[in-house]
């Protein structure tokens, strides 16, 4: 699910830096950078729980 927020949300920071909205675009990166962080922080926390010695 995070996959396809972030994948949305990079889709709109183009869309909008080719329409020349750099504020959308800010906006829109950072919410895509956090849905990111947190895909990442999900897989590693899921990685570590099933790969325990």
């Amino acid at each position: 699910m995070c996959l396809i927020v972030t994948t949305l949300f990079l889709v709109l920071t183009f869309w909008a830096l080719m329409q020349k909205d750099f504020t959308a675009a800010a906006l829109y990166a950072s919410i895509a950078l956090l849905f990111g962080a947190l895909m990442v922080w999900n897989i590693k926390k899921t990685w570590k729980s099933r790969h325990k010695t």
